[in-house]
């Protein structure tokens, strides 16, 4: 009993001291690519990303309940919400931000039940536009 009390301890900072999540249980079983997260009632899950002008944010998302989300950054104490989505239970989206900045993917549980969540973002660099001759 002691030694499963230690194993839920230890398995519990080591999801503190990965990524940047708030209240969230990462679910085992994850579809390859994609992150499941269990998004408790109202709490966040945040996972963030450095991204710029030369970059773009491809990101999707499905959840078992409708959740409030938003892509945004901090910026000399302020944060900004280029995107901005209330009550969404899916999206895929392509993002090209417009600064070299740190961004984050936000959901906000704001049920009174937990959400189960599934995710997945790549940031990669933009293609040049084609040259006209």
């Amino acid at each position: 009993m002691r030694e499963s009390r230690l194993l839920w301890a230890a398995m519990g900072l080591a999801l503190v001291f990965l990524g940047c999540a708030g209240a969230e249980t990462r679910l085992p079983g994850a579809e390859q690519g994609r992150t499941l997260v269990k998004v408790e009632p109202s709490r966040i899950y945040e996972d963030c990303f450095k991204a710029g002008p030369e970059s773009v944010m491809t990101y999707a998302f499905d959840a078992s309940r409708p959740l409030d989300f938003n892509v945004h950054y901090h910026e000399g104490g302020e944060a900004f919400y280029p995107v901005k989505d209330k009550g969404v239970k899916s999206t895929e989206r392509t993002y090209r931000p417009e600064k070299k900045q740190y961004y984050c993917l936000m959901w906000t549980n704001t049920s009174y039940l937990p959400a189960h969540l599934s995710y997945a973002c790549t940031v990669r660099k933009a293609e040049a536009p084609a040259s006209s001759r």
